[in-house]
């Protein structure tokens, strides 16, 4: 289980396993091909990235295992640093940010 959050020190992310170890990460994926994700993830992840560069790194990620990312197909979390308030992005953001990450350059093979 992934889980995350903000609290006095910021944005928080742990991994747990069944046995209840966790692990504190910046970015992580679980899952089908999670260690080629995670692997992604830990070479192109940097700390002062935002939350729309953080978005589209994700997406970015998912694309190296999904043939073709579509809006309907992806769900996205995220945790309003401010607020703390956790919400979900609408499939229209999501397709905002998949076509961002489709008009960019290719990125991802170059991993």
């Amino acid at each position: 289980m992934i889980v995350g959050g903000v609290d006095k020190h910021g944005p928080r992310l742990f991994q747990t396993d069944p046995g209840g170890i966790y692990f504190g990460f910046y970015a992580v994926a679980m899952g089908a091909e999670s260690s080629r994700i995670t692997e992604f993830l830990e070479k192109e992840y940097k700390y002062d990235m935002n939350l729309d560069e953080c978005i589209k790194l994700a997406i970015r990620a998912l694309s190296l295992v999904l043939e073709a990312p579509e809006p309907d197909r992806l769900e996205i979390g995220i945790v309003d640093v401010k607020t703390k308030l956790f919400r979900k992005l609408t499939t229209d953001e999501i397709n905002k940010y998949l076509q961002e990450v489709k008009g960019s350059s290719p990125q991802t093979q170059s991993s």
